[in-house]
């Protein structure tokens, strides 16, 4: 039986295999871009490890925004603002856990010193959302981007206490806290590059 870090290894052996050749060394950034993306197309959801959903949607997001922006979308001519759209997307992504059938798994993820899981989860979903929209306003996009990161930072004990505990989402085990603190990480210094400019 294969364990998880081989399960993972494997994963990422088949997407170099499936992206490395077919990019070449003399290629754009554009024609690399879009041969990245061709090739991540072929792979399921079901087929990632659980930490790679969201970054699958922050960074196929952003090469998608990206591409769009070099077919003349003037949104997207940068890759701050192409950032800014991908950091929304992926927040829309898993605020929409919160009213779906995860909802009951993110509910048992609170931990128990917090009062009703069920409208803790709710609101969070609500909160992502309305940060997500709050980024892509120019006018709002401090105040949203400041709001996501304190955000981030008041949620990740309920990470700490899922992964303590054990928790499942859909069947699979929650991250682990050494893969989900330098997610977090990295989402929080990405938000800080998106509202700084």
């Amino acid at each position: 039986m294969t364990s998880p870090l081989g399960r993972r290894r494997d994963w990422v052996t088949c997407m170099v295999s499936r992206s490395v050749p077919s990019v070449g060394l003399r290629r754009s950034l554009p024609e690399l871009l879009l041969s990245l993306t061709l090739s991540f197309r072929t792979v399921s959801l079901k087929e990632l490890p659980k930490p790679m959903f969201v970054l699958s949607v922050l960074f196929g997001s952003l090469i998608v925004f990206r591409l769009l922006g070099f077919l003349g979308v003037s949104l997207f001519q940068t890759w701050h603002e192409s950032m800014v759209y991908a950091l929304a997307a992926m927040f829309c992504f898993t605020a929409v856990s919160h009213f779906g059938p995860l909802r009951r798994d993110l509910e048992r993820m609170v931990p128990p010193w917090v009062p009703s899981p069920g409208a803790a989860v709710l609101v969070t979903g609500i909160l992502e959302i309305l940060g997500a929209i709050g980024l892509i306003v120019p006018s709002t996009r401090t105040l949203a981007g400041v709001c996501l990161i304190l955000f981030l930072v008041a949620v990740f004990p309920a990470n700490i206490y899922a992964a303590k505990t054990g928790a499942t989402l859909g069947a699979r085990p929650v991250t682990p806290l050494g893969v989900r603190g330098p997610m977090q990480l990295l989402f929080i210094l990405l938000i800080f590059w998106a509202i700084s400019e």
